[in-house]
C-alpha cells in the first residue's frame, strides 16, 4: 500500500481486522510520508528511508534534463549542483524538477523558488486575507496553527533545516499551485494584473502608485523613509508592515483605516510618538514595536482597544491616560 494518508484509526484497524486473515507467512507493506499514519498501523518497527546521495540526485535529475550525449557548459553544471542540493534527496523532486529543466538551456530560466517565512507572520497574513476564522472555542490564531501544523505534516510545508521556526513550501508544490491559481485569483501574476492585488510589497513599486491600489489587504513597506498622510485611501488595509523604517512620526490619518489587524513597528528605532487618536483602531489586535527606542510616551486611552492581543511594547507616560492602569482591561499578551 503506497503513499497512505487516511490517519483515522478506527478506519485502519477495521482494514487491519480484514487483513490478518490472509495466508500464514504472508506481508502488507505501507509507505506513507506521516509518522502518525506509521504509528497507527505498524505491527513491526517502523522503517525510515533517507534521502538519497547527492551523486544519485545528480544522476537522475541529468537523465531527465539533458539529452543522450549533450554537452553541458560548466554554468549549467553549477546551477544543475545547486538544484540537486536544493532537492534534499528526494528522488521525486529531481525527476520532476529535470524533467521542468529539459528544455531550458539559459541561466535564468533554472533556479528554483526558496523563500521562508515565519510560522507566526504566515498565520498573520492568513488572517489578513480572511482565509481562516475562529472554531468553536478555538481563537483564529489557534485554528491557523492547527492548519499548519497538518500542512507539515502531509509535506504541503517544510521547516528551514536550519530555522525550525520558519516554514517554506517545496518548489514542486509552489509550482502546482501557481498553475492551479493563475487563471482563478487575480493577483497571482502581478506584473498583468497588479491593480487587483491583495499584497504588495514596497520595493515592488513607490508608495504614491501603491496607495492608489485601493483594495490592498497586506502592505510591506519596510524601512520606508516617510509615510504620505493619503494612507488612508487603503480603507481595506488590515495588515501593515512598517519595520525598521526611519520616520519620527506616523501621520495621523493611519488612525482612519478601521479594518486594520496589524501594525508592524519593529525596528523603528527614529520613532518618537503614535498618533494620538491610535485608540480608533478599534480592529487592531497586533501592535509590534519592538526595539522601538526612541518613542516617548503611549497616546492615551489605550485601554479602548480592546481588541488588542499582543503589545510588544508599553512606554508609560505623565499623564493620567497613558499610565500602566491602560492595559488592566486588555486581554493579551504584552512583554
Amino acid at each position: 500500500m503506497d503513499d497512505v494518508w487516511n490517519d483515522h484509526q478506527d478506519k485502519w484497524f477495521e482494514l487491519r481486522n480484514v487483513l490478518s486473515c490472509g495466508s500464514a507467512g504472508s506481508s502488507v507493506i505501507v509507505t506513507t510520508r506521516q509518522k502518525k499514519v506509521a504509528e497507527i498501523m505498524t505491527t513491526l518497527p517502523c522503517y525510515f528511508f533517507y534521502g538519497l546521495s547527492e551523486e544519485h540526485c545528480r544522476a537522475l535529475l541529468e537523465q531527465r534534463a539533458f539529452g543522450p550525449g549533450e554537452e553541458v557548459s560548466p554554468q549549467l553544471k553549477i546551477i544543475g549542483n545547486q538544484i540537486v542540493r536544493k532537492c534534499a534527496g528526494v528522488p521525486l523532486a529531481a525527476i520532476t524538477l529535470g524533467g521542468i529543466l529539459r528544455f531550458k538551456r539559459r541561466e535564468e530560466e533554472s533556479f528554483p523558488k526558496d523563500h521562508y517565512i515565519e510560522k507566526e507572520e504566515l498565520i498573520l497574513l492568513w488572517m489578513a486575507h480572511g482565509y481562516i476564522s475562529s472554531k468553536g472555542t478555538l481563537q483564529v490564531e489557534e485554528v491557523g496553527n492547527q492548519i499548519c501544523n497538518k500542512l507539515l505534516l502531509r509535506s504541503l510545508l517544510q521547516t528551514h533545516v536550519l530555522y525550525t521556526n520558519k516554514i517554506g513550501m517545496h518548489d514542486l508544490v509552489h509550482d502546482l499551485a501557481e498553475s492551479i491559481m493563475e487563471n482563478k485569483v487575480p493577483g497571482v501574476q502581478s506584473e498583468r494584473n497588479l491593480a487587483s492585488a491583495s499584497t504588495v510589497r514596497e520595493q515592488d513599486m513607490d508608495i504614491p502608485s501603491i496607495l492608489e491600489l485601493k483594495s490592498l489587504r497586506v502592505l510591506y513597506a519596510k524601512a520606508t523613509k516617510d509615510l504620505p498622510p493619503s494612507i488612508d485611501n487603503l480603507k481595506h488595509l488590515r495588515f501593515l508592515n512598517l519595520s525598521q523604517s526611519k520616520f519620527r512620526t506616523l501621520p495621523g490619518s493611519i488612525c482612519t483605516l478601521w479594518n486594520l489587524q496589524i501594525l508592524n513597528l519593529d525596528y523603528c528605532d527614529r520613532l518618537v510618538a503614535l498618533p494620538k487618536k491610535l485608540k480608533s483602531l478599534r480592529n487592531l489586535q497586533y501592535l509590534c514595536l519592538l526595539e522601538c527606542k526612541s518613542l516617548r510616551e503611549m497616546p492615551s486611552k489605550m485601554r479602548e482597544l480592546n481588541g488588542l492581543k499582543t503589545l510588544s511594547m508599553f512606554v508609560v507616560g505623565l499623564k493620567r491616560y497613558n499610565q500602566l492602569e491602560e492595559l488592566e482591561c486588555l486581554n493579551m499578551a504584552s512583554d
